[in-house]
């Protein structure tokens, strides 16, 4: 008797026995992994190694094949990933993301630059409420200020007074 006489019902049984036990193949695949890392490690960097030049082509022609599909994907894992990360305190939804940029022209509302690659939802931190999309620079400067209006004023006074301008 042939072994491989019922290889189609073999697929199905084994396709359905992944479905049914999809949880603890998982598990099971988690521990061989914990227990073995260091092995499963050194297996990957060995086939990193040797195959660098086929997995460097192969990137080349997905992206390239891609290109429009990673854009739109990037895009909306940004926004995505700031509704997410604002939500507990704002409950911000990404249409209310997209309308806040949209009412700002797509312009940081400090310095006027672009939105366009990259952004961060400008919050007061003692209540929560977002005020303003902003580009990174400028929420990290008023981060830096503390969100004190006094430091920012003195930062202001301080750069006019080494301009030559007196306040």
């Amino acid at each position: 008797m042939n072994r491989f006489r019922y290889k189609d019902r073999k697929r199905e049984w084994d396709e359905k026995y992944r479905v049914i036990h999809a949880e603890q193949l998982s598990l099971s695949r988690r521990k061989y992994y914990l227990a073995n890392r260091e092995k499963a490690l050194a297996q990957c960097r060995v086939y990193r190694e040797t195959h660098r030049e086929q997995r460097l082509q192969y990137s080349i022609e997905y992206y390239k094949h891609h290109r429009e599909e990673k854009a739109l994907y990037d895009k909306n894992y940004r926004l995505k990933h700031v509704c997410y990360r604002y939500n507990g305190l704002s409950h911000i939804t990404l249409t209310m993301l997209q309308e806040l940029i949209q009412i700002q022209h797509g312009m940081c509302s400090i310095c006027g630059g672009s939105l366009e690659k990259n952004y961060n939802l400008d919050h007061d931190h003692h209540t929560g409420i977002i005020r303003s999309v902003l580009c990174p620079r400028c929420n990290m400067g008023l981060g830096f200020f503390k969100e004190n209006p006094v430091i920012i004023e003195r930062a202001i006074a301080y750069l006019q007074f080494h301009r030559g301008i007196e306040a």
